[in-house]
């Protein structure tokens, strides 16, 4: 009892020596505070009392010092309340309203109540005036309409006052609310928790005279002015919350003689002793951290769609309640988000107004709910701050919103990389890019989330021992020290927004883009499965249909997948030996005018060659080149070639396996195509020389109908033309080489590929992003020399941090280079790119 503050033998000798009240100090009950004011429930409180003690053992409290502790509470249960009663007010500041100095008073009419509705009315208003709570006024010259409305349990009724009119025309008071997600990183270590509840604590506190009146209501008995507090008042919640600062202000042992002295009363079935972990907010909150409670989080996972849109934005609601503790929790509601934002803008934002709405779901929406539903089961426990532990800071971004999650790690080992630390989740955040914040560039994006934490998480970040920042680390690098190609205007932001991060220690820590660290970490976390479902299952009717076997999307991932050989083609022609053309050969193949011969029959085989033939190192040749190239190896002996089965729009999955397969069996380390679909992006002008063989490789050993059905380097240079079912020939000077690719070259031109492609693949999305800025924003041009043009550049004189540009000139374009323009100022002859 003493960890907690109460000295129980020091209160026990009082008691034995006959100390009166009168001589205790001046935080004891004095003897004008009212005795019991309920003497015909006092039975009643007495075992809600003691069942609280006989909680608090069960919870694990001390069992030794249980009759301590039960002979306490008896003492002072005085401040336990089980209904409404004449007690006197709390002894603090009443609260007094200022109006505007335009106000003019309000009264409503009576409305018109179902006859539950009217009986829980005259009830409650009887109890309040038998227990001098309020007073009939029918003189009142202000009077706001009384609205009963059904609790949450569906068990009876609650008053409410609508006090929106009186609330327009009030000055609010002034005052600050705490920050929970500060406030309760002060009981980390705690091994004891007691929670309180106030009984009807506004009507517990005084109201100013002048006040009262402004605030009465009407019902169909007539008009009543409060004597304490109203509840729906625009000050009452911001006065409460000050009162409550100053009783409890420097959190004395003695709080429950804290609560004598003022006069506040207890719910007693509302409040627990003591408890190792205990739900307030709808929040777990224990030593460690916090977590929602599993039985919401069970609620909210078994929400149907929601047929209204007034349902949904409850439902999103409840789950913004949640977005702390979830990985990526904007993007994943954004579709919802939208589908919402849609139908406010044409009905309105209130919920009446969306009542009526009917939602129509897709496909789509339908995935997108799915996807909230499972991300609930994402809610990770948030752990409070420790100052020994390690921060880490992960972020990410995209063109449609940006996340972040910061984490700790208790005891950092530098032999292990970041996924194998053993991290405890502080905090997730994200949002959407929205308005101009579309139209930043990707270096803006990767920077925003980190610099919007540093300034709104600044409370976890600011710290000793400093933070590790997990990221793309080239972003950060342009921060600090953004080069020539970055835009004027954009290095100004970048370097305003990196005086936000001067206060924080840190340290930057590379990753690859492609390492998603995130699932590693968020997978260690370990959220338990949900309970398997014992209901019985009715089935009613099971229908088998025969279906056509669906082709593999990645074929060489298969397991039973074999790369096709000679012995693939000796089985496939015995198959079909009674069509074969000749007898076979003594290599067991059958032939067909000196090719081998394919079976017209064999479908799967004939369409795989023709793939090869199609889509090989010379890259989606044309049809005739393709047969060309076939008929020169293999013969159907009908002279069917299967055309519609090569250019079948439902293979190309399978074009891109064989192509693999190409590659793999000796064929070489660059694939060139005829066909600009395949090389889909601008090439550079220094890439264009390295290409250029290709392209003459390629078309020297095609062979084409007006030269007899050969290539040119069979005419024009003596030598055989390469086939695509062979190899590339490279030239090498006058020299043509053969180039050929082993498997011990393969994995390192692989990953040389999949490289450039990222490379490439950026810079066209950086290319599309510009283009549809400009689209969007008028027609795009292009300029050539002799043009006359304008200029547009930042004001650097102006102090503003706006983006303020000015059109300068005139000016006359003379070069166009690769990504600008050199022009020439008319008036002074200078030259600028």
């Amino acid at each position: 009892m003493k960890d907690i503050g109460i000295d129980v033998n020091g209160l026990l000798e009082q008691l034995a020596g006959g100390s009166t009240v009168a001589e205790a100090d001046h935080d004891d009950i004095t003897a004008s505070d009212p005795e019991l004011g309920f003497s015909d429930e006092t039975d009643e409180i007495h075992t809600v009392v003691s069942k609280l003690v006989d909680d608090a053992v069960d919870a694990g409290f001390d069992s030794s010092l249980a009759g301590d502790l039960r002979a306490l509470v008896h003492e002072y249960e005085d401040v336990c309340r089980l209904k409404i009663g004449a007690d006197e007010p709390v002894k603090v500041e009443p609260m007094r309203v200022a109006l505007r100095p335009d106000s003019e008073p309000y009264r409503s009419g009576v409305r018109k109540y179902p006859d539950m509705q009217r009986a829980f009315l005259r009830t409650y208003v009887q109890e309040l005036l038998d227990n001098g709570l309020i007073v009939r006024n029918n003189n009142s010259r202000w009077a706001c309409a009384a609205l009963p409305v059904r609790k949450s349990g569906g068990d009876g009724y609650r008053i409410t006052v609508d006090y929106r009119p009186v609330n327009k025309m009030t000055v609010p008071l002034a005052g600050a609310t705490p920050n929970l997600a500060a406030v309760t990183q002060s009981v980390r270590g705690a091994y004891g928790f007691g929670q309180f509840d106030l009984f009807q604590g506004f009507w517990q506190m005084p109201f100013a005279v002048e006040s009262q009146e402004l605030f009465s209501f009407v019902t169909e008995d007539g008009v009543f002015t409060p004597l304490r507090v109203p509840q729906g008042a625009s000050d009452s919640a911001m006065f409460f919350q000050l009162q409550m600062h100053d009783c409890f202000r420097a959190m004395l042992y003695d709080s429950v003689l804290i609560l004598c002295q003022r006069n506040l009363k207890l719910n007693a079935k509302k409040c627990t002793l003591s408890a190792h972990r205990v739900v307030w907010c709808g929040k777990v909150i224990d030593g460690e951290g916090l977590e929602h409670d599993p039985a919401r989080l069970s609620a909210l996972r078994e929400m149907p769609l929601p047929p209204t849109a007034a349902a949904l934005q409850s439902s999103l609601c409840a789950v913004n309640w949640l977005r702390d503790s979830m990985v990526d929790y904007a993007c994943t509601v954004g579709p919802l988000q939208d589908k919402l934002e849609k139908v406010m803008a044409a009905r309105g934002r209130r919920k009446a107004q969306l009542a009526g709405v009917d939602l129509t779901w897709t496909k789509e929406d339908e995935v997108a709910f799915q996807l909230v539903i499972e991300l609930l089961g994402m809610s990770t426990k948030q752990y409070f701050a420790d100052s020994e532990a390690q921060v880490c800071l992960f972020s990410d971004a995209s063109a449609r919103g940006w996340s972040i999650i910061l984490t700790q790690v208790a005891e950092w080992n530098d032999d292990l990389p970041v996924t194998g630390q053993a991290h405890q989740m502080l905090i997730c955040r994200g949002g959407l890019f929205k308005g101009a914040q579309v139209n930043w560039s990707t270096v803006e994006q990767e920077a925003y989330p980190i610099v919007w934490a540093c300034g709104d998480l600044a409370y976890l970040l600011e710290r000793e021992q400093g933070v590790r920042i997990y990221c793309d680390h080239a972003n950060l690098i342009k921060i600090f020290a953004p080069g020539k190609e970055v835009k004027q205007h954009v290095r100004g932001k970048l370097q305003r927004w990196a005086l936000k991060m001067i206060g924080i220690r840190y340290e930057i820590e590379h990753i690859k883009g492609e390492d998603n660290l995130w699932a590693d970490i968020v997978s260690r976390w370990g959220q338990p499965a949900p309970a398997p479902s014992e209901s019985p299952v009715a089935l009613k009717r099971v229908t088998t249909r025969s279906v056509q076997p669906l082709s593999s999307l990645r074929p060489l991932q298969d397991a039973a997948f074999q790369w096709p050989s000679l012995d693939a083609v000796r089985q496939e022609q015995q198959r079909y030996r009674n069509a074969a053309p000749v007898a076979a050969y003594d290599d067991g193949l059958f032939r067909h005018d000196g090719n081998i011969w394919i079976p017209g029959d064999a479908k799967e085989l004939l369409q795989r060659i023709l793939i090869v033939a199609h889509c090989g190192q010379q890259g989606h040749c044309g049809a005739d080149v393709m047969l060309s190239s076939v008929q020169q190896r293999f013969s159907t002996g009908d002279g069917g070639t299967g055309r519609t089965s090569a250019c079948n729009p439902e293979v190309r999955p399978s074009v891109h396996a064989l192509d693999q397969w190409d590659c793999v069996a000796s064929t070489p380390g660059h694939i060139a195509s005829a066909s600009g679909h395949a090389a889909g992006t601008t090439t550079q002008h220094t890439q264009l020389a390295v290409l250029v063989a290709y392209y003459q490789a390629n078309l020297n050993h095609t062979a084409v109908e007006s030269l007899g059905g050969h290539a040119p380097v069979e005419l024009f240079a003596g030598l055989l033309a390469a086939s695509p079912l062979d190899c590339v020939v490279v030239p090498n000077g006058r020299t043509p080489r053969v180039l050929s690719l082993g498997l011990e070259r393969l994995s390192e031109q692989l990953d040389n590929l999949r490289a450039h492609f990222r490379e490439m693949h950026a810079e066209v999305v950086e290319r599309k992003r510009l283009a549809n800025m400009a689209r969007s924003k008028g027609s795009t041009c292009n300029f050539e020399p002799g043009d006359y043009v304008l200029w547009s550049r930042v004001d650097k004189r102006l102090q503003s941090s706006k983006l303020l540009v000015r059109w300068v000139g005139p000016f006359r374009v003379t070069e166009a280079l690769a990504h600008s323009f050199m022009v020439e100022y008319l008036l002074t002859k200078d030259v600028y790119e």
